[in-house]
């Protein structure tokens, strides 16, 4: 099940203010939990228009992103044309899409705000079974 949500209020593709202070917890603990493993591949839940899924990769990192925005994943690939960013939520069965991943961030998720009950159960296991145990 997608969501559909309008991303016209995005100004821009590049990270946000929010991710001046966010971005920098988010690679410490990636960089924590990587060690210097060769393995660094980063499933981004919620990429919005791919500015956070961008920094991770000038950083080394392997990401492929999902958004349920069509609009902003639109943006996120007319500005990072090169990084994996798809319009998906986490509603969908995204191992079964994407494989497995050493790590799955997701900063704030507008799909997952809206969530509850039973639906909350299903996407929290759909987002843990994208990540390598």
């Amino acid at each position: 099940m997608s969501v559909e949500l309008n991303a016209a209020t995005y100004v821009h593709a590049k990270p946000t203010t929010a991710h001046s202070y966010i971005l920098p917890a988010v690679l410490d603990v990636l960089e924590s939990h990587f060690d210097g493993s060769a393995e660094n591949d980063v499933f981004d839940l919620g990429c919005g228009t791919g500015g956070a899924a961008a920094a991770l990769a000038e950083k080394g990192y392997y990401v492929v992103g999902v958004d349920p925005s069509s609009d902003g994943i639109t943006k996120a690939n007319v500005n990072y044309p090169d990084l994996p960013l798809n319009v998906g939520s986490a509603y969908d069965d995204l191992s079964r899409e994407y494989g497995t991943f050493n790590a799955v961030i997701s900063r704030r998720s507008s799909s997952m705000s809206t969530i509850r009950g039973p639906s909350l159960r299903r996407c929290t296991i759909s987002s843990s079974r994208a990540a390598s145990p």
